[in-house]
């Protein structure tokens, strides 16, 4: 987050964003959705969430929308698709990229 332009966009709260960096929300189970137009950081920011969690212990998997759909549409069978939710339902951090891509 070194690297991030503050300036930019101007209606981000920079004190709920550094807030996130706390990681409660892991351990309340809360849900964080970055909402905004294209381009403003959002996945900059939820890639440097991911990292900040690996760091403190946490275990943390990272996936666009579409990916995962197609992965677990690829499943075959009740077991293997079992698996491939477990994979995405285990890590104690789920960041689910590019959601709004889908339609």
């Amino acid at each position: 987050m070194a690297d991030f332009d503050w300036s930019w966009p101007r209606r981000l709260d920079k004190a709920a964003v550094n807030g996130l960096f706390r990681l409660a929300f892991l351990d309340e189970a809360v849900n964080i959705v970055l909402v905004g137009p294209n381009a403003v950081g959002k996945t900059m920011i939820a890639k440097n969430l991911a990292q900040e969690a690996i760091l403190a212990g946490r275990t943390v998997r990272f996936t666009s929308a579409s990916a995962t759909l197609q992965d677990l549409a690829a499943q075959d069978g009740a077991r293997a698709l079992q698996r491939a939710i477990r994979r995405y339902s285990s890590p104690t951090l789920l960041v689910v990229d590019e959601l709004g891509y889908l339609s």
